[in-house]
């Protein structure tokens, strides 16, 4: 599915209760992303300022990874 330049894509692990939602840019290379929820993933191709990634945690609970 793709959506103003962003596709999303949901991946089922082998147990039916068990899935993740996943949106990623068409991007080459993402970053990092935002851990919504334990299940629920936004890939970003640019890493957001410190005061962003604060507040966000702080204000909205969201988690942000690097990637490696």
């Amino acid at each position: 599915m793709s959506v103003n330049g962003f596709t999303g894509t949901t991946i089922t692990s082998s147990s039916p209760m068990a899935s993740t939602f996943v949106i990623k840019p068409p991007s080459v290379k993402n970053v990092g992303k935002w851990e919504i929820t334990d299940s629920m993933f936004v890939y970003r191709p640019t890493k957001p300022n410190a005061v962003v990634r604060f507040f966000a945690k702080h204000l909205l609970g969201f988690k942000w990874h690097d990637e490696i």
